[in-house]
């Protein structure tokens, strides 16, 4: 199988890229923090940019919020945020997934997805959303597209953006309105990563999730640059754990 390099804008990077917590702000402190400094850290760069957040509508994110909000997640461990390896031992849903709600609002939603080996958060879009993420631990493999345009009549034409494996590092990741925006998880390991989004999912304002997959059952197979047709639906039984959260309290 061929799969391209981790860089769909989704841009992935591991701990330790040039980007460091130590040129942004906020998030400069020592990288051995006591747990939930780091996460601490992060809720209150979210705090101090609601107002920019809540600006609509936005184009684009500025390029020092992307920066700051990235330098933050690289300084957060699965510590920091009260999630480790004995959370999968938790998860007890058909899917073997787990979803930790952090803190949602209007501008911005905080999360934390726990994943048992095997398991796929099936292929789906985030609507004029940005993402940014942090693999907390374990191995994933992530699939993502690049929609032409809005569903029509139930389908889209879509290319392979990338499709890359993150882990067992540590590592970043993140998605843009165009670029990546459609993605797939498939746990090679247990894992968890923490997710930031903005705007939230709006159900009642045309920004609902929505489900996708190939009308070529072989395209699992597909290399990079490839293009393909795919078609919404309703991933019946896909019915995730909600886990407690057991980090820093979030007030954003």
């Amino acid at each position: 199988r061929t799969r391209g390099p981790c860089g769909a804008a989704a841009s992935y990077s591991s701990e330790g890229s040039s980007t460091t917590a130590a040129t942004h702000g906020l998030c400069d402190a020592p990288r051995r923090a006591s747990p939930g400094a780091a996460a601490q850290r992060l809720f209150y760069f979210l705090h101090c940019s609601k107002v920019l957040l809540s600006s609509e509508p936005m184009e684009a994110l500025p390029a020092d919020f992307a920066k700051g909000l990235s330098a933050c997640l690289e300084a957060v461990r699965a510590e920091d945020v009260g999630v480790d390896p004995e959370s999968i031992a938790k998860l007890s849903s058909r899917a073997n997934i787990g979803y930790s709600g952090v803190y949602s609002g209007k501008e911005v939603t905080v999360c934390i997805f726990a994943m048992r080996r095997g398991s796929v958060i099936p292929l789906h879009d985030h609507p004029g959303m940005w993402v940014f993420g942090k693999l907390l631990f374990g191995k994933v493999r992530v699939r993502s597209f690049d929609p032409d345009g809005p569903p029509q009549g139930g389908s889209v034409r879509a290319q392979l953006r990338a499709d890359c494996v993150l882990g067992p590092a540590p590592a970043t990741f993140s998605l843009t309105p165009e670029e990546g925006n459609l993605h797939e998880l498939e746990a090679l390991e247990d894992c968890a990563f923490l997710d930031v989004l903005t705007p939230s999912y709006d159900p009642w304002n045309d920004r609902d999730c929505t489900y996708y997959k190939p009308v070529d059952d072989d395209f699992s197979d597909g290399r990079v640059g490839d293009w393909t047709t795919l078609v919404t639906y309703d991933p019946s039984g896909f019915v995730m754990d909600s886990l407690k959260y057991d980090g820093p309290p979030c007030c954003i």
